[in-house]
């Protein structure tokens, strides 16, 4: 047989091991079937086709190893006739794996047949592609499946072996808690390559109203804590590599706009001083230029008492875009407030709008700033019909960074929105900078220039202001950000990179956008098979600010990654995901071939992210050469194009 979770591995792993494989299946003309069989000394059925082995094929001795089954209409039938025991020095089956899949197998066909009998949908086998919310406490490294009534997760491993010891410290933790996941051991196939072993782990609930319940939940947080000291993320550290003189911050942008100076780097070090306008003759030939289209909403709030309130993103990681569209009154949002505040708090934005405190995360530090509270905020509004988009263009103010140490103004509304925002892809609560330099002509000027231009989304959060608490890396926890790319884009993404076109991110988020969808495209139909279940939205989950550190489940090129993705979407869909990913030093880039992006706070992920294309030390005397040079630093300072020594 060749399914993707026995045949192919199987065959593989015995391949690996030195033993002369001979893989048939159920389309194998029947001699050449019963001539493999008759010189086979071990025979591995995992095809599904009841009675396709009969003790007259095989050679006396063979041992035989039965994995596939089906329902005939009457009973579930092996592959592999009893008789066959007569002539087989061994007949067996595989055992937890298969009585685990078996058992799943009887009981939906057991749902199925009910839902016969009694003409109507059982509570407990709802169906639907839909993204379930995900029930309170739920990690976000888990999601939800078969209408709610199933949660998932995926670890990645190095080795079959290291896969198999993890399944076994799972079912040990699970026979304590008496709730027994379905786990499943497959090779992590990325874009049709194997890399490494994936564990999939699934709970179902046994709940009456077949929904997730706290049980479910307790045993998902086991499982975690559990993959978490088998496999403790990786911490890179960076300590400050320079010290940023208040006097260099920009507080408002060049005017006019474009006429910024850009640092430009190239693979092997040289550094060249130019102006924004030069980007042309600058970079790569044929490149193909990546913007973020996300639109900035005006985020900032202020209580009657003039406590500034800060929208960060909405709780869930739900898509901004859609929470803005959609109605205020009783929306939660992350938030930070520049006070300290509690729980059962209630901040009074103006007569019809009060803002009620119900969750608290922890403390908000920013040097030269009050101090804050992260915290979760619900919106209650009198006439409770009013778009949240709506509320916030009345009542908010253009969330410009607090290191401008100003109020906002008129010119802000127009300088910290880049001109290709689109209006469909409302969502930042912030500016993705390094695009605020681009102008109309400019874009002409680079499209004339045989340029290929595309846009993604990531709708950037405040948690970019959050500074670094210290070198280590580990302590600093990442907001999600949620990103949208659709079939076209990425079309355009596989072919460049299938050409050999250098990619260059606009921004950062720009550069976490693509890595992140790269280090997901795995995730595309893997229990379907490529192209079988093409969605006009493709939701690849959540990357956890680690996770794509795991060579296990990176793939082996972005052309791959690309094509994956476009196999899970129609032709004008698009494809989703909520990323958390912190690039630092110690994380490979396997899109990005040039980055351009703005001079960053030395206690920020930004600077990280530098920090990991072009190195440490590098990334040191970049800086020392703008700060002596006179660039401009910060949202609204000066650019720099860096080239990726990795990928050059």
């Amino acid at each position: 047989g060749r399914p993707g979770r026995v045949g192919e591995p199987l065959a593989r792993e015995l391949s690996r091991r030195d033993a002369t494989v001979t893989q048939c299946h159920s389309q194998t003309p029947e001699e050449a079937r019963k001539a493999a069989l008759r010189d086979a000394d071990y025979v591995f059925s995992a095809v599904g086709k009841p009675g396709l082995i009969a003790k007259g094929d095989l050679k006396p001795g063979a041992v035989v190893i039965n994995i596939g089954t089906k329902w005939d209409g009457e009973a579930l039938r092996p592959d592999v006739d009893g008789d066959v025991a007569e002539v087989a020095s061994m007949l067996t089956s595989i055992g937890p794996t298969s009585i685990a899949v078996l058992v799943r197998r009887v009981v939906a066909l057991a749902e199925r047949r009910l839902l016969k009998n009694k003409k109507k949908r059982h509570p407990g086998c709802a169906i639907g592609d839909g993204k379930a919310s995900l029930p309170v406490g739920l990690p976000k490294t888990w999601t939800i499946t078969k209408g709610g009534s199933v949660t998932c997760r995926r670890v990645a491993t190095a080795s079959f072996a290291e896969a198999s010891a993890l399944v076994a410290a799972v079912a040990e933790v699970c026979d304590k808690l008496n709730h027994h996941p379905t786990v499943a051991i497959n090779e992590a196939r990325v874009c049709e390559e194997v890399a490494g072993c994936e564990v999939r782990i699934e709970f179902t609930t046994f709940s009456e109203g077949g929904r997730l319940t706290e049980k479910d939940v307790e045993a998902a947080k086991a499982v975690d804590a559990l993959v978490a000291e088998r496999f403790p993320p990786k911490r890179p550290i960076l300590a400050p590599l320079y010290d940023l003189p208040a006097s260099r911050i920009a507080s408002f942008p060049a005017s006019p706009r474009g006429s910024s100076k850009l640092l430009s780097r190239t693979a092997d070090g040289t550094l060249s001083d130019a102006v924004f306008a030069d980007l042309p003759d600058l970079l790569p030939p044929q490149a193909l230029l990546v913007l973020n289209e996300s639109r900035v909403v005006k985020a900032r709030l202020r209580t009657e008492a003039g406590i500034e309130v800060m929208l960060l993103n909405p709780e869930g990681d739900a898509d901004p875009q859609l929470q803005l569209g959609a109605k205020a009154h009783d929306q939660q949002w992350l938030a930070m407030v520049r006070t300290k505040v509690c729980p059962g708090e209630t901040l009074k934005i103006g007569d019809k709008l009060t803002l009620n405190v119900v969750g608290h995360v922890g403390a908000w530090i920013e040097e030269g700033e009050t101090d804050g509270t992260e915290c979760v905020v619900r919106f209650q509004c009198d006439g409770d019909s009013v778009a949240l988009s709506d509320l916030l263009e009345q009542r908010g103010e253009v969330p410009i960074p607090p290191y401008f140490k100003r109020e906002a103004v008129e010119s802000d509304k127009e300088a910290y929105q880049t001109v290709y925002a689109s209006q469909e892809q409302c969502g930042s609560v912030a500016a993705p900078t390094a695009g605020l330099h681009f102008t109309p002509d400019l874009l002409e000027k680079l499209t004339k220039r045989g340029f290929q231009i595309v846009k993604v989304s990531l709708h950037v959060g405040a948690g970019t202001f959050k500074p670094l608490e210290g070198p280590d890396l580990g302590l600093h926890e990442m907001h999600s950000e949620c990103v949208v790319a659709s079939a076209g884009s990425l079309r355009e993404l596989r072919d460049a990179c299938l050409a050999g076109r250098p990619i260059v991110a606009v921004g950062t988020t720009v550069a976490r956008s693509l890595e992140s969808l790269c280090a997901l495209a795995g995730r595309v139909n893997d229990d379907d098979g490529p192209g079988s279940r093409r969605r006009p939205v493709y939701d690849l989950g959540h990357l956890g600010q680690w996770d794509a550190y795991d060579d296990c489940r990176r793939p082996l090129n972005a052309a791959m990654a690309f094509d994956a993705l476009l196999s899970g979407v129609t032709l004008d869909g698009e494809v989703r995901c909520t990323t958390a990913l912190c690039a630092a030093p110690g994380f490979r880039f396997d899109v990005v071939n040039v980055l351009l992006t703005n001079f960053h706070h030395p206690d920020s992920t930004l600077m990280a992210l530098v920090a990991a294309l072009i190195g440490e030390k590098q990334t040191a005397e970049l800086y020392a050469h703008a700060l002596q040079k006179d660039y401009r630093f910060l949202s609204y300072g000066d650019a720099c194009l860096l080239a990726n020594p990795q990928r050059s």
